[in-house]
């Protein structure tokens, strides 16, 4: 499900773009890059759902989105759009709706993060990645 408008083409695996498909090789080049973030992305959640708790499930997605929407220059320091439901943010979770809403007032009360309008800021992501186990090479924050 996408939470924006989206316009897809099929251009088969992104892993085997070789040049010989007739695409630009930067193209390919970013095809590639797309589809080793794809793994990433599958690895974290895999990882958030098999291993963390609801509160490192939340804190890890969240840091998760703030990195790649960073890469994206997405950000205002340390906030983000979030334009995801409790219900979405269950559903990717695996957490019930009552659940993912205790866990996101725990962070709130903790001083982790801050919620309004759509948005969420991360008040203290250093401690809020050491609570999620969430690492990456990729993560930077500047206040």
């Amino acid at each position: 499900m996408a939470v924006t408008r989206v316009c897809a083409s099929p251009l088969g695996d992104a892993t085997d773009l070789d040049g010989s498909t007739g695409l630009d090789a930067g193209l390919a080049a970013l095809l590639r890059q797309s589809a080793r973030e794809d793994r990433r992305w599958a690895s974290h959640q895999i990882l958030r759902l098999g291993r963390l708790t609801a509160l490192e499930r939340v804190g890890h997605l969240l840091l998760d989105l703030h990195e790649r929407a960073g890469r994206g220059g997405l950000t205002a320091g340390a906030t983000i759009l979030l334009p995801l439901t409790q219900a979405m943010l269950s559903d990717v979770l695996g957490l019930s709706i009552p659940h993912t809403e205790r866990v996101l007032q725990q962070l709130r009360r903790d001083g982790l993060i801050a919620l309004r309008l759509g948005y969420v800021t991360l008040l203290d992501p250093e401690r809020l990645a050491a609570t999620s186990h969430f690492t990456s090479a990729h993560f930077t924050f500047a206040r």
